[in-house]
């Protein structure tokens, strides 16, 4: 026997407990120090608008299939193709990135609790993914020590707005929107 087919066992075990950590690693959610801070989205559909459409996409299909019985038929098909839009408000440490959290949102309003260090200067930012594509940055925000505070994120038809409650001297909230 080969020295090769000797290692092949060694190299498929080695390969699957690689595939078995990358895949039990969980996507990082926040900070594992930070205090609860609640975020409140508002997704309303003609805030992407301008983000490329993929939806009612024109499509064309052909087949032919014979029976056991020995008949046979042919078709032409024309259609349009439709696929839902996924959306993402994003948190990271520069724009465009998710390297504090990710998380999934639904049209209309969300409300969720992400755990944020104190002091941490955030750039928020949307991801659409399907149906409509593409991302845009909202702005930043700091992170007070009071975990009190919730971060409201409103995206409509006159674009994207971060602001917070309490008081705004509570957490210094930049507008720097893209679009």
């Amino acid at each position: 026997m080969s020295l090769f087919m000797q290692c092949v066992p060694y190299l498929g075990a080695s390969l699957a407990l690689v595939a078995l950590v990358a895949c039990a690693t969980p996507r990082r959610f926040g900070d594992p120090e930070g205090v609860p801070i609640t975020f409140t989205v508002t997704v309303e559909r003609a805030f992407f608008e301008n983000m490329h459409n993929h939806q009612w996409s024109p499509s064309v299909g052909a087949g032919v299939g014979l029976g056991s019985g020995g008949g046979s038929g042919a078709g032409l098909g024309v259609g349009l193709g439709f696929a839902g839009t996924s959306i993402y408000l994003i948190g990271g440490d520069a724009a465009g990135q998710a390297d504090v959290f990710r998380k999934e949102l639904k049209w209309g309003d969300n409300t969720f609790t992400v755990p944020l260090r104190p002091g941490r200067t955030m750039v928020l930012g949307v991801q659409a993914e399907g149906g409509r594509v593409g991302w845009d940055s909202l702005g930043s925000v700091t992170v007070p020590a009071a975990s009190d505070v919730r971060v409201t994120v409103v995206m409509d038809a006159n674009g994207g707005r971060i602001d917070t409650v309490p008081a705004r001297s509570a957490v210094n909230a930049t507008m720097s929107a893209t679009r």
